[in-house]
């Protein structure tokens, strides 16, 4: 699994970027170890947007989410991203 992950407008935190990590690991029952995810954390004013994109066997998949709590808005794109690899899965 590679993960790539980019802060835009905001201080890059270790504590936020362990989270997901830890979040998205949690990915791999569902799709596997052989997966490349990309995610950015971005701020706006009040809001924060959380971008997640995997490639799994040459198919992308792709979540974003806007949240006023960074770890709530991880949450809901992880859990997005889930239905979409399931959803995926059963094709």
């Amino acid at each position: 699994m590679n993960i790539s992950v980019t802060f835009r407008n905001i201080r890059p935190s270790e504590n936020i970027k362990n989270y997901a990590e830890k979040k998205i690991n949690k990915l791999t029952r569902y799709a596997g170890d052989n997966i490349d995810v990309k995610i950015v954390f971005s701020a706006e004013k009040f809001r924060h947007i959380i971008e997640l994109s995997l490639i799994i066997d040459g198919h992308k998949i792709y979540g974003r989410e806007e949240s006023e709590d960074m770890y709530m808005g991880i949450d809901m794109v992880v859990d997005k991203i889930k239905r979409q690899i399931k959803k995926y899965k059963e094709k």
